[in-house]
């Protein structure tokens, strides 16, 4: 995108008009910036965090943040019910997104917007908006404020996150007016092989995800660094750092939960996605109080689910997928069978409440 712009004219902005998006915040000046989209464009995108163009033009509105905070200009929309899910990776967790968007008139889904990103990364880097509570309470006031707007009378929103953003899942869930969650969990074995399906991309992105995470779960890392020096095989250290990722994150799911308390948390599964779509759907329709009844429920699989959730205009096979990984595991079996083994001695108590 090209450089941002400020505009001298703030006051007659409208800062609750869905088609300004929050993009990014510059800690250094306290910044953020929006760029102008819209529903469609919104929709089509399978991700808002600048791998695809869903901006109407190549430029960026500056706007201080001491401005935002004074004017107060979300905080109703703060205070109003969010609605997040949260995902630990490659889980089914898009497809989600688009069965319930699917229902244009009643929901509006942002899919990985950059800006939560941006914050998991200033966590990771021990910004100061996470050693300051003033400035922490004002940052994510703002961005959550500014995630529950919606385009239509009686829409809601629904924010899915990259999973990069789980890191900051306790100040999501201490900083929001009311935030209602859905936990998409995935067993080791599953987990595994969706990571070695995506081949040496998917694992480069595990790798940069599992330092992420050990930023702020620090007491991992010596669990990390034993992999690591273990002098074993390549695909075993592989397996058993996807294993170590994995539990990192539910980790962090579990703290999340108690924040939240039980009646705003609904935890599915990717089989539940994959295999049982209709009463999954169900599920998370109802946790988030959304009028489906089961013809807007069959109407939403009958649009979405043979589609590739990710890839616009491609078909999806289960059948295909279901054999490819039939072949990994068969390929990568003993790799597998002793990560998993590895992960429940290593994580004796752990595992058996989490796998």
């Amino acid at each position: 995108m090209e450089t941002p712009h400020k505009n001298n004219n703030i006051d007659h902005v409208d800062f609750t008009n869905p088609t300004l998006f929050l993009h990014q915040f510059d800690e250094s000046t306290d910044s953020y910036y929006f760029i102008e989209t819209s529903e469609r464009k919104i929709r089509e995108a399978a991700f808002l965090d600048g791998r695809e163009p869903f901006y109407q033009h190549k430029s960026s509105l500056q706007i201080s943040g001491q401005y935002l905070h004074n004017q107060q200009v979300t905080d109703h929309l703060w205070a109003a019910r969010s609605r997040f899910i949260f995902h630990v990776g490659f889980c089914g967790s898009t497809l989600l997104a688009r069965l319930l968007e699917s229902n244009q008139q009643q929901i509006i889904c942002y899919k990985e917007p950059h800006i939560l990103a941006e914050l998991a990364n200033l966590k990771a880097h021990q910004s100061l908006v996470f050693k300051d509570v003033y400035k922490q309470e004002r940052v994510f006031k703002t961005v959550l404020g500014q995630a529950n707007k919606s385009f239509r009378v009686q829409q809601q929103a629904i924010v899915k996150p990259s999973n990069w953003v789980n890191t900051i899942l306790p100040e999501l869930a201490s900083q929001a007016g009311s935030l209602s969650a859905v936990f998409i969990d995935m067993s080791l074995e599953d987990f595994l092989i969706a990571i070695l399906r995506g081949g040496r991309e998917r694992i480069a992105f595990v790798y940069r995800l599992n330092e992420h995470l050990l930023s702020c779960l620090p007491h991992f890392k010596e669990v990390s660094m034993l992999i690591n020096e273990s002098h074993q095989s390549i695909m075993l250290q592989v397996t058993k750092t996807i294993a170590l990722t994995l539990h990192m994150q539910k980790m962090l799911f579990d703290s999340a939960k108690s924040m939240l308390g039980v009646s705003n948390v609904l935890t599915i599964s990717y089989k539940g996605i994959v295999d049982n779509t209709f009463d999954t759907l169900s599920e998370v329709t109802r946790h988030f109080d959304l009028a489906f009844d089961e013809p807007a429920l069959s109407n939403a699989i009958n649009s979405v689910h043979n589609r590739h959730a990710k890839a616009k205009g491609i078909s999806f096979d289960t059948s295909t997928q279901d054999a490819l990984n039939n072949r990994l595991y068969h390929t990568y079996r003993s790799e597998i069978t002793e990560a998993i083994a590895w992960y429940e001695q290593v994580f004796a108590d752990e595992y058996r409440q989490l796998a």
